[in-house]
């Protein structure tokens, strides 16, 4: 996790997680955010407003998605299929195939 913010927490949730956080690690705590209701300013110094949803005061409707709260839009979307060790894509197996027999001859 890079970062988590809670925003709009009550004032009980606040006094909980000054509680909570002294049982966890620091570099995770250093992580985690706890906003109340004036959200929006620090929610846009990291997150571009076309990236935001416009709940929570950006300008994202993800309109073509049925709405941000709907959405599953982020980065983990755009990726890379990676073989998994050992197994080679399968035009890869008879090349190898080819040169291990050429060496026997």
């Amino acid at each position: 996790m890079g970062a988590m913010y809670v925003v709009n927490a009550p004032f009980v949730f606040s006094a909980c997680w000054s509680v909570v956080k002294g049982f966890l690690d620091e570099r995770t705590v250093a992580k985690i955010k706890i906003l109340g209701g004036s959200y929006q300013k620090t929610l846009l110094e990291v997150i571009d407003a076309e990236n935001l949803p416009a709940f929570l005061g950006g300008k994202c409707t993800c309109a073509d998605r049925g709405g941000c709260a709907k959405s599953d839009a982020g980065p983990w979307e755009d990726y890379e299929r990676v073989e998994p060790f050992g197994i080679k894509p399968k035009g890869a197996i008879e090349a190898a195939v080819e040169v291990e027999e050429s060496k026997e001859q």
